[in-house]
């Protein structure tokens, strides 16, 4: 079995790679194109999965400015905003020591905060042509970090009350239900 976990993983690996390669070319072919700088975003995005951390960091700014500039061209692409959201709730949630070590060791990281990163979760809600239960369960974190226990609790029910939720969400679901009750 471990050798078939090993084999998957090392398959996504080449995938987002090779759709790496695809989005260069797109890319380099026309800078200005929303499909190229989307992806381009979407699988640097993918790849900083298998890096560490300063590498990670390198290639956050990368993604970030290729989803900036699709964003750009595309405000209301509720994915990107989700995406963007997800990257700045990441930053915004580093601790002051991460942070310090970050920007002293490796290179200069964004400064953020929660609002924004909430900001964009709503705006990718709000264009979403669906509920997306992923998204939805940013929007509480978020409320959670902001200690608004009303909004994160109206934004947990939405969730609670979808049916077919995969194994994540369910798992992701549990664990914000416990960062709500926490709140008083």
């Amino acid at each position: 079995m471990p050798n078939f976990i090993t084999g998957l993983f090392r398959a996504s690996i080449e995938l987002v790679i090779l759709g790496r390669s695809y989005a260069s070319k797109a890319y380099a072919i026309d800078e200005n194109d929303f499909e190229a700088l989307r992806w381009m975003a979407i699988l640097i995005g993918s790849a900083t999965d298998f890096m560490g951390p300063k590498e990670k960091i390198e290639q956050g700014k990368i993604f970030k400015a290729y989803l900036d500039r699709a964003i750009d061209q595309q405000p209301n692409e509720y994915s990107l905003l989700h995406s963007r959201g997800r990257f700045t709730f990441e930053i915004a949630n580093l601790s002051w020591l991460e942070k310090k070590l970050c920007n002293t060791l490796f290179s200069r990281i964004p400064d953020t905060n929660i609002n924004d990163a909430l900001a964009d979760f709503l705006e990718a809600e709000k264009y979403a042509p669906f509920i997306w239960p992923e998204n939805l369960l940013y929007v509480t974190r978020c409320y959670v970090i902001l200690k608004q226990r009303e909004l994160a609790l109206k934004y947990l029910h939405k969730v609670e009350t979808m049916q077919n939720l995969d194994d994540a969400e369910t798992e992701a679901l549990m664990e914000v239900r416990c960062a709500v009750a926490k709140l008083k």
